[in-house]
């Protein structure tokens, strides 16, 4: 699919079905008697966004990266982008332990926790940040290596 569509609408499509996806957790016992099957649904529907989603991440990287160098410029990528994810966790892990956030609060009737909170703010984020993908390549136009 990405081949055939590209990654421009892949990376529009699923940052909204991220930040879509994080609030369906939130909103998780609506119907109380369901819940365990919504969560289900909900992280088979968040893996298959982030297989997707690194489908097209690893398309589109290997499109802008020169040949020269591609074993080096890939493998510096993927640090990067795993020590992105582990400094996202112990952010979180930090928040939560430092206990700025509060234990419960309430929203359309339903108690929410600390770990709800964490979800709701990176749904938000990733929303704002819907914004950014226009600096991404693929998104402006045609992907090229530069200087030339």
């Amino acid at each position: 699919m990405v081949g055939r569509w590209g990654t421009k609408s892949f990376f529009l499509i699923w940052h909204l079905a991220y930040c879509a996806l994080l609030f369906l957790f939130l909103a998780r016992s609506v119907i109380p008697d369901t819940m365990v099957y919504v969560v289900a649904v909900v992280n088979l529907a968040y893996g298959v966004v982030s297989a997707s989603s690194s489908i097209a991440i690893s398309t589109e990287m290997l499109a802008l990266i020169p040949p020269k160098n591609k074993s080096l410029t890939t493998s510096i990528f993927m640090v990067m982008w795993r020590a992105g994810g582990a400094l996202s966790g112990a952010i979180t892990a930090w928040v939560l332990s430092v206990g700025v956030l509060n234990e419960s609060w309430t929203l359309w009737g339903q108690t929410l926790t600390r770990c709800d909170t964490i979800l709701l703010a990176f749904a938000v984020m990733i929303f704002i940040l819907i914004i950014t993908l226009g600096l991404v390549p693929s998104v402006l136009r045609k992907a090229e290596w530069i200087p030339r």
